[in-house]
């Protein structure tokens, strides 16, 4: 209640926004299924506009886990498990129905989400670069993904209150949410390598090198460390007592078109470019551009914002590359949450780069609504 007392200008201009935003998304899947030709992806059970948020990929995948639970085939398990578990805890409140629970607790989280990020940013930039930070994630072109059942509301809650519990010193909470973050998405790594670092730095920038500083250095990691395994231990073992390999989720994306994960990225990054040139397109254009954008505006903002936060959004962006897969990559650098304190800083200076950024954001957000609509899998 305070927060919004002190900041009640910008919630609400941050809200306004959102509320904005998730009515063209309404309208423009209306527009896309009714006045737009159909893509060629097959989706049986869509039989009006409404039924798109439910069924389009994945958005169909959790709640069927979370009714039916992790039974054969066993690519689901590519899946984590929190969000069909928070999906069957909330689905008594709905009546039992899973596919509506995900759309609403998705809508509700993302909520907490963008509310989290904006306090979260007050504490190292001013009101209006953090406003326009968090509407940069409003408007992020597939920002619509985080109003159906995807995974990314929950992990973007769950992510930041790990930061801001770090931030505040109670590491025993940030690490459990940091376990948890990692049972949500497997990019929740991104976010344990981030606090290892930070740690280190901060030891290192210290400059007190003695045995006692040394041992709670190792004591504070390592319990970190110790406790947000043990929360994701628990899915290692579910799957080592259902498939025999602890690690199976790794064999299961394969069923979704990804690799054993490389970093070394260079040679799919050169692969990306030359796509664009072969098969020109919007897609293999923005399969470009989204994650090299992305992670440029993270790299150039690193002195403004906190290690943890800077590493972690780095390795959000890099994770995915090292798949060797174009799918979803206008989606997954959406989590790189340092890109947009670079933009609400430049966006908070220059009316010019606001305009053209925000501009150039919203038109491909219609587009990329517009495709859902279409029932064209391109945007994803």
């Amino acid at each position: 209640m305070q927060l919004y007392k002190e900041n009640k200008k910008y919630i609400d201009t941050i809200f306004l926004v959102f509320l904005f935003t998730r009515i063209v998304f309404v309208l423009m899947l209306i527009i896309g299924y009714y006045l737009l030709p159909k893509g060629n992806d097959y989706y049986p059970n869509v039989k009006w506009f409404g039924d798109i948020v439910f069924q389009f990929c994945d958005a169909a995948v959790y709640p069927s886990i979370a009714e039916n639970g992790y039974g054969a085939p066993n690519h689901l398990f590519a899946f984590a498990p929190l969000f069909p578990l928070v999906i069957k805890a909330f689905s008594v409140i709905f009546f039992g129905n899973y596919p509506l629970t995900a759309l609403i607790i998705s809508n509700i989280f993302f909520i907490i989400s963008i509310l989290l990020l904006y306090k979260l940013l007050l504490n190292f930039l001013d009101k209006k670069s953090s406003m326009y930070s968090v509407l940069a994630l409003i408007v992020y072109p597939a920002s619509h993904y985080n109003s159906i059942g995807y995974t990314e509301p929950l992990f973007l809650m769950i992510t930041l209150i790990s930061m801001t519990e770090y931030k505040d010193k109670n590491y025993l909470t940030a690490a459990l949410f940091c376990g948890f973050a990692m049972l949500t998405r497997i990019t929740g790594v991104a976010l344990l390598a981030g606090f290892g670092l930070d740690m280190l730095i901060n030891f290192i920038i210290k400059k007190e090198f003695s045995t006692k500083s040394i041992r709670s250095l190792l004591k504070l990691g390592l319990s970190f460390l110790a406790v947000t395994m043990s929360v994701y231990g628990l899915w290692i073992m579910f799957m080592w007592m259902r498939t025999g390999d602890g690690l199976y989720f790794l064999e299961a994306q394969k069923h979704w078109g990804r690799t054993e994960p490389n970093f070394f990225i260079i040679p799919f990054v050169i692969e990306l470019l030359i796509r664009v040139f072969k098969y020109p397109a919007i897609r293999t254009t923005l399969e470009f551009l989204i994650p090299m954008i992305m992670i440029i505006f993270t790299i150039l903002v690193y002195k403004k914002i906190p290690v943890y936060f800077w590493f972690y959004s780095v390795m959000v962006i890099i994770m995915p590359l090292t798949t060797a897969s174009t799918f979803s990559l206008t989606r997954l650098p959406m989590l790189a949450l340092a890109s947009y304190v670079f933009i609400g800083i430049h966006a908070a200076k220059s009316k010019k780069f606001r305009i053209i950024w925000f501009f150039a954001s919203f038109v491909f957000y219609v587009i990329f609504t517009g495709t859902m609509g279409q029932l064209r899998a391109t945007f994803i």
